[in-house]
């Protein structure tokens, strides 16, 4: 946006007018004398503005005729009208500051400005000045009019590049600066702002910020010692290409937990090519990483796999969310036969409905009882929505099936059958999705189809019944079973929920088996086929959710979940120990085991910790609530100096009435300095892979149908911008917040 300087009125005034109190007494004897002050040129002494403007003097009421005009200040141009607005006030509430004026350098031009802004005076001026003077007053004019809090503190690059990011922020086409709405508003409103071109915005301003953003990605991940990657697959379902995202979590050195985007380009499906991929991609943005301690977070796939052999990260973790998703469909419901048939039936009963949209449609315009509801018909939609995202989901995790599956895993088959037939051409599109053979492959999906028919159960008996097609209804005791798996997943889809957060530390995963292993337990009134998918269930926990060393390690240094760790306090210590002595003997640093450290003592981090605590109570999140419910209690020690193993043992005896959600918050204090840094890189390690596939929203958005002529490098960029611009570009408001002090 380009936008002309200009001077403003109140930045070109002087300093306040110094008077005694005598003189200030006197104000109603001041006066301005209009005219100009010294030699100004020709054109300047015809303007209508010196009827206004001139010398500031006092009237000596003691002194006769002309010997009574004394001048004050013959420096500067003094307004006339503002000292009669200053007379008009009451005699106490007068005062001479308010007295606008300005140095005899001044254009008349910013004079006339100040008495059409100021006192709604507008003066006749000649062609020349005008022209000149337009576009300066229109800016001081809307400028003058804003309150200062709203008031540009950008220049004209500044400006264009934060109209750059509102278009990434809102995931808008760069083309929007056509749209004759944005104009209208613009022309509108800040008529002095000119709104720069698609072709200018990306390649004076996109490509600038993109590097600008890049070159700081850099320097964080160069600052770190322990990297977390997080990638994954997607495939774009209006062109069939294949992309990997990357994302790489870090904790920075004020203890602060960061995840940032690295990148999302196309790539070719097949494993020696994701491998190059992900490899240049990494060097990329951390050249030195062989000098990094890396780990890796992804869907568990063979490609993905190498790919972290070839990173040589000290350790890989399958995500969270498919580990789930493979232990609820391949492992549990995919082999319960009635179960498998009864997914299927509630979609047969969706897809009828919809086949009879027209007449439900109808009934609910022309009917008053209310059996046909708006949100019912909504709800179909939305399902008929949800099964075309099916589709793509099979063939975004197409090449993912797991060969392990046997054949009576009734899913499997249909997904082995389901990726060769987009395998072959990925770039084909079904034109019917409401195959009665077609079942979910997602158990997320399964859950909000069998939620939809429970919340209308009423509504969708009803509507089976007026379109005469009731032989796909459920008998009641489905309705039954269909209730106790909605309760059943629910328990799973708030865990999923627990690990979408930014940051994530492996120290979740016992959590999270803990609390499933206490969803699966068997109870009397569960039926056959619950209680067969809750033994398969338990049967596969440890294979999808297994307890590796990095699990271990993690659970043992967040303070809350340590006494999840089974092992006895001699373990514990022994590999607490060996992990730090690992840890200390790859760092350049001094050995730290080898320092007597000056540490805080509880009571000092009490202290800090009441000074900074909030006297509202905050409410408890969900992973505090599954700590409460399935830790134990510890006994509380105080933290002197200590070496090694002797600050392990008090870590490991040591709690608080209250740990921090944030087990980054707990190491922050600096309790434990020699664990910390251990902890510090463990805990860079993410449990979920969910920021990564976050990434392919963002790019779902920029490549959609509508855009399929965007070039794959400019969603890559401006996805990159999106997930990045914190790193350099700050709100008026959010930097305000990070200047206040802290109370």
């Amino acid at each position: 946006m380009n936008v002309e300087p200009c001077e403003d009125a109140a930045s070109a005034a002087a300093g306040a007018v110094s008077l005694s109190v005598d003189e200030r007494m006197k104000i109603a004897l001041l006066f301005v004398k209009p005219g100009k002050i010294g030699g100004l040129a020709r054109s300047r002494e015809k303007s209508e503005v010196w009827t206004c403007f001139g010398e500031l003097c006092y009237r000596d009421p003691d002194q006769p005729g002309d010997a009574s005009v004394v001048s004050l200040d013959a420096s500067r141009h003094y307004c006339l009208v503002c000292l009669e607005n200053v007379k008009s006030q009451p005699e106490l509430l007068r005062d001479v500051n308010q007295l606008q004026s300005y140095s005899t350098a001044t254009s008349t031009a910013t004079l006339a400005e100040h008495l059409h802004t100021k006192h709604s005076i507008q003066i006749c001026k000649n062609a020349t000045d005008d022209m000149r003077g337009k576009k300066r007053e229109m800016l001081t004019t809307s400028l003058m009019a804003m309150p200062s809090s709203l008031l540009p503190i950008t220049g004209n690059k500044d400006l264009n590049e934060d109209f750059l990011l509102w278009l990434a922020l809102d995931m808008d086409p760069l083309s929007t600066v056509k749209n004759n709405g944005l104009n209208y508003f613009f022309s509108k409103n800040f008529p002095y702002l000119s709104i720069p071109d698609e072709s200018t915005l990306w390649r004076n301003h996109a490509m600038k910020v993109y590097h600008r953003l890049v070159s700081s990605v850099k320097s964080e991940l160069a600052s770190v010692a322990s990297i977390g990657l997080m990638f994954h697959g997607w495939t774009n379902k209006n062109t069939g290409t294949y992309y990997i995202g990357l994302r790489a979590q870090f904790i920075q050195d004020d203890w602060t937990g960061k995840v940032v985007m690295l990148s999302i380009k196309p790539c070719t499906k097949d494993v020696s090519s994701i491998i190059d991929h992900l490899k240049n991609e990494v060097i990329c943005f951390i050249p030195d990483y062989a000098n990094k301690v890396l780990y890796a977070t992804h869907d568990g796939t063979d490609a993905m796999i190498r790919a972290s052999e070839v990173l040589h990260v000290k350790s890989w973790n399958c995500g969270i969310e498919p580990a789930l998703h493979h232990l609820l469909t391949e492992d549990s419901l995919g082999r319960v036969s009635n179960l498998v048939s009864l997914l299927c039936k509630c979609k047969s009963i969706f897809r009828t409905l919809y086949d009879e949209l027209d007449t439900l449609e109808e009934y609910e315009q022309n009917s008053c009882d209310q059996k046909v509801s708006p949100e019912f018909i909504e709800s179909i939609i939305n399902m008929k929505k949800l099964f075309d995202a099916e589709i793509c989901y099979v063939t975004n995790e197409g090449y993912f099936y797991n060969a392990e599956a046997d054949s009576c895993n009734m899913l499997a088959e249909y997904r082995s059958v389901k990726c060769k037939e987009f395998i072959g051409d990925q770039c084909s599109k079904r034109t019917d999705s409401w195959s009665e053979k077609d079942i979910l492959v997602n158990w997320i999906s399964s859950l909000e189809m069998i939620n939809g028919l429970l919340s209308f159960q009423s509504e969708v008996i009803f509507a089976l019944q007026l379109v005469g097609k009731i032989k796909p209804c459920l008998q009641p005791h489905e309705w039954i079973l269909v209730e106790e798996l909605s309760k059943f997943l629910g328990t799973f889809l708030a865990l999923n929920e627990l690990v979408s957060t930014q940051t994530t530390s492996l120290s979740l995963i016992p959590l999270i088996r803990a609390e499933i292993a206490d969803s699966c337990k068997v109870n009397c009134n569960d039926c056959t086929e619950l209680t067969e998918v809750k033994n398969l269930v338990l049967k596969n926990l440890n294979k999808r959710f297994p307890v590796t060393s990095s699990t271990r390690l993690a659970t043992l240094l967040d303070p809350a979940t340590k006494g999840l760790c089974n092992s006895s306090t001699e373990e514990t210590i022994e590999l607490l120990y060996n992990a730090a002595t690992e840890a200390s003997n790859s760092s350049s640093l001094i050995d730290p085991f080898n320092l007597i450290v000056t540490v805080k003592t509880v009571d000092d981090v009490d202290l800090d910790s009441k000074n900074s605590e909030s006297e509202t109570c905050e409410p408890i999140s969900k992973k505090m609530k599954l700590v409460q419910k399935h830790s134990g209690a510890c006994v509380t020690w105080t933290t002197p100096h200590c070496n090694q193993r002797e600050e392990i043992r008090k870590y490991i005896k040591y709690t608080d009435d209250k740990f921090e959600d944030d087990p980054l918050a707990f190491w922050k204090k600096g309790q434990f300095p020699i664990l910390a840094e251990l902890a510090k890189s463990i805990l860079s390690q993410s449990a979920s892979s969910a920021q990564a596939e976050h990434i392919f929203s963002t790019a779902e958005m920029h490549l959609s149908a509508k855009r399929s002529c965007l070039p794959s490098y400019r969603a890559t960029c401006l996805s990159f911008i999106r997930d990045n611009y914190k790193i350099n570009f700050t709100s008026r408001r959010e930097h305000k917040i990070k200047q206040e002090p802290k109370v």
